[in-house]
C-alpha cells in the first residue's frame, strides 16, 4: 500500500502566471511545505490526527514529536520519538 507520493512540477508547465503562482505549482508548493513542516496539535495525534506516511507532528503542550508509519487514511500509527 504506498502513501500518494508528491511529484515535482513539470518543467513543460509554467510556474507563474504575471507573477501569481499557477494552481499546479502552488499546489505542490503546499504538499512539500506540509512534508516539511509537518503539523502541530495540543496532545496526541493518535485517533485525532489523519496524515500522509512519514509525516511529521509536534505536541504543542509538551513538546513531543511523533512519526506517522502508516498511510494516509488511517488516524492510527503514530510513533513518539
Amino acid at each position: 500500500m504506498a502513501d500518494k507520493k508528491i511529484i515535482p512540477p513539470n518543467r513543460q508547465f509554467p510556474i507563474t502566471y504575471s507573477g501569481v503562482p499557477e494552481q499546479r505549482f502552488a499546489t505542490w508548493c503546499e504538499a512539500i511545505t506540509r512534508q516539511i513542516n509537518g503539523y502541530e496539535i495540543e496532545g496526541s495525534p493518535e485517533g485525532v490526527l489523519d496524515a500522509p506516511r512519514f509525516s511529521l507532528c509536534v505536541n504543542v503542550l509538551t513538546d513531543t514529536l511523533y512519526i506517522k508509519t502508516t498511510s494516509a487514511g488511517i488516524l492510527t500509527g503514530w510513533l513518539q520519538l
